[in-house]
């Protein structure tokens, strides 16, 4: 935690961001070389989002909200994003016969993520022990 995850998670989706076109023009040529390099790249900012993301998934929810909250966002975001993104992309690619419409599509992508982080929950330390009682034994609700 040397570094504000957020920060690091942000400035890495603003690089994927300017990467995206980059990326696409460098493949154009259709260079094995060029390919390398560009997926090297962007498994480099794919890395740096990675590392803060369970962190900052974690601390969106109250310590007792943590597990559940963390491991359905985290879920629900992989299938969502992940699972149906191929199936996008073949039908942007079909629509248009080019890779703009796809480059667009991960922008968007790009953006959604830096505006969550944006709008994201910045909790204090103190934030979470507010659910304990002062015996550190957990709140009954029944």
């Amino acid at each position: 935690d040397r570094f504000n995850r957020r920060l690091v998670y942000g400035v890495a989706a603003a690089a994927t961001a300017a990467w995206i076109p980059v990326f696409f023009l460098m493949i154009q040529g259709r260079s094995e070389v060029m390919l390398i390099i560009g997926v090297v790249v962007g498994l480099a900012l794919h890395a740096f989002m990675y590392g803060p993301q369970a962190a900052y998934i974690t601390e969106q929810f109250p310590a007792r909200l943590r597990y559940a909250g963390s491991s359905l966002a985290y879920t629900l975001a992989g299938v969502i994003g992940g699972a149906v993104a191929p199936l996008i992309f073949t039908a942007l690619y079909a629509a248009s016969g080019n890779w703009y419409l796809i480059a667009g599509y991960l922008l968007l992508a790009s953006i959604v993520t830096i505006v969550g982080l944006a709008i994201g929950r910045n909790p204090q330390p103190e934030e979470d022990l507010r659910w304990l009682h002062n015996d550190g034994a957990p709140e009954s609700h029944a």
